[in-house]
């Protein structure tokens, strides 16, 4: 049982560990470019959808579901630092705002979703 438990662990730890990796190695990069702060945010939006493959590839769920929070957040981040600019969107309210909401979403997508009958083919 603790082999199983630490299987199932290690398995969504590896697509999040991934997501982390490669969006702060790129996030650096484009730092080191003096990129701006939407072209930043892109290349953390690459790190999840890379690590959001990986879970999907090995069945990691708990990841995936993580993963698509985090996808939501940073993209509507995204979208909104493009539409009004940084100044107008920075902050820790308008951040929490988005995570929930965001989380919110993905989880009312999960639960209406969860009893889709899926076609054989």
């Amino acid at each position: 049982m603790t082999r199983r438990l630490g299987l199932a662990v290690a398995v969504n730890l590896a697509p999040l560990a991934l997501m982390w990796l490669l969006g702060f190695a790129l996030m650096r990069i484009a730092e080191g470019f003096s990129a701006p702060g939407t072209v930043r945010e892109s290349t953390v939006l690459f790190g999840i959808v890379a690590g959001a493959l990986l879970a999907s590839k090995i069945k990691a769920r708990v990841a995936l579901f993580l993963l698509a929070i985090f996808f939501a957040e940073q993209g509507s981040l995204l979208i909104a630092h493009l539409y009004y600019g940084f100044a107008c969107v920075n902050g820790g309210p308008v951040q929490v705002a988005i995570l929930l909401a965001s989380g919110l979403g993905v989880i009312m997508g999960a639960v209406t979703n969860r009893r889709r009958i899926v076609a054989a083919p």
